[in-house]
């Protein structure tokens, strides 16, 4: 069996046809595909870490850079959330909120309070994700292009030891102090 050696002096040539292949490749497969973001209706799901290294480095510091979005309950975003975020309930949910919001104060009714940029960056939580999800999808679908979903919620950037901001009387009421 004969071995393939490669000249050194063909080198560039080869380099420069292995790249050429690979932007052809990447112009067919990932045509709609830009900074992360497809242009079609998608978000990117991301965990607590990513979402607070966003944070930290600045990126959703400023609401005309990015919004905050947390999707959850009146009362469950008075137990906490995350600094700056602006909460637009999703859907009622007995279990964390006994007061029914009508249906003009939910998620797919106030789309309109997004920002108008459909390129700002949008970070949406809620408890566990699964509410979440479906806003982000909400989000795409009305035109946002760059909408981050905090998988696992509000619950694992808790339990990562990220900050929140909370009402102290709620929260030992939950988490009553060791004794």
């Amino acid at each position: 069996m004969e071995e393939f050696c490669l000249n050194k002096r063909f080198l560039p040539s080869f380099t420069v046809i292995n790249f050429n292949q690979l932007l052809i490749l990447l112009g067919i497969t990932g045509s709609n595909i830009r900074d992360g973001f497809t242009t079609s209706n998608e978000y990117l799901n991301i965990d607590s870490n990513q979402a607070y290294k966003m944070i930290e480095h600045g990126i959703l510091i400023s609401k005309d850079r990015v919004f905050v979005l947390d999707v959850r309950t009146p009362n469950e975003y008075k137990y906490g959330h995350i600094k700056g975020a602006t909460l637009i309930p999703l859907i009622n949910v007995q279990k964390y909120d006994p007061v029914n919001l009508p249906d003009k104060q939910l998620l797919p009714n106030r789309l309109d309070e997004l920002p108008k940029n459909k390129d700002i960056e949008i970070l949406v939580y809620c408890k566990t994700g699964n509410r979440g999800s479906t806003a982000s999808q909400l989000i795409v679908n009305k035109g946002y292009r760059k909408v981050h979903c905090m998988q696992s919620g509000l619950d694992s950037w808790v339990k990562a030891g990220y900050p929140i901001i909370f009402d102290p009387t709620a929260w030992e009421a939950h988490h009553p102090p060791k004794q």
